[in-house]
């Protein structure tokens, strides 16, 4: 599976996450090629600069309409960075993702599924556990947003949970060559922070969670300087539930509430 791909390419020594090549590797194997054959598209324009515009196809696994997230696009951006465009996609429906990073907010219209506020405490324990566990290399965490899905196989049902999960390393790390990694924000140079988004799904088993899968969305390198420790989080529902045909199709203004 592709994402397990990712997944593996991902998990490289720190030493490789440090180098600039293995880094752009990295990004470039993320977000996934377009084939040119595909004529369906998406464009518009938000009030803000943004940084990235990602698209992310639903795909369906079953007759109930449970769905992964399997495919990541970057469209391209333009006009001060606030018109997005992506072209060459698939027929199917999407949901957005816009990404500030030098204002630290992510924008996002996922459909993760159903509120998880009833869940029993002990489930939500659980699953803070096992997300924490997942990275070793990063030391911080937040799950921004979660949700259940119902699956139902060989004809019983189960709970699928999608969460959007912000990794950090805020800790030192080197080059190859053995020199603390440094970004600038600002004009300043300072060391280098590592911050993911994520999209990881999990089975529920009893009051515990297994993962299934992960999808990276974004991993890049910024300064300590003035950094936060989360990204500012909006849920747009106006980002989410987009259809795709055979043309690309005008979105026009979409209006981002301010974080």
């Amino acid at each position: 599976m592709k994402t397990k791909l990712v997944a593996a390419l991902l998990g490289l020594t720190l030493a490789g996450l440090a180098d600039a090549g293995a880094q752009q590797k990295i990004i470039q194997r993320i977000y996934t090629e377009v084939d040119v054959t595909d004529d369906g598209g998406l464009e518009g324009k938000v009030d803000v600069p943004l940084t990235h515009a990602l698209a992310m196809s639903r795909e369906f696994v079953d007759k109930e309409g449970t769905y992964s997230y399997e495919r990541c696009f970057r469209g391209k951006l333009s006009e001060g960075d606030k018109t997005f465009k992506f072209e060459h996609l698939p027929v199917g429906k999407y949901d957005l993702v816009f990404i500030n990073q030098d204002q630290s907010v992510l924008y996002e219209g996922l459909n993760l599924g159903d509120d998880i506020s009833k869940l029993p405490p002990v489930s939500k324990q659980n699953l803070e556990k096992i997300v924490g566990k997942q990275d070793g290399f990063f030391n911080r965490y937040f799950i921004m947003r979660a949700g259940l899905q119902t699956v139902e196989k060989d004809g019983d049902k189960t709970l699928k949970m999608s969460a959007l999960v912000e990794r950090l390393r805020d800790k030192k790390f080197l080059t190859q060559g053995g020199d603390l990694v440094k970004a600038t924000r600002n004009g300043k140079e300072a060391m280098a922070f590592v911050r993911r988004f994520e999209v990881l799904e999990l089975n529920q088993a009893t009051d515990d969670w297994q993962v299934a899968d992960t999808r990276h969305i974004y991993r890049e390198t910024e300064s300590s300087e003035g950094a936060l420790p989360h990204f500012r989080h909006v849920f747009a529902p106006a980002l989410g539930n987009i259809r795709v045909v055979h043309t690309v199709k005008s979105l026009g203004l979409v209006p981002l509430l301010k974080p």
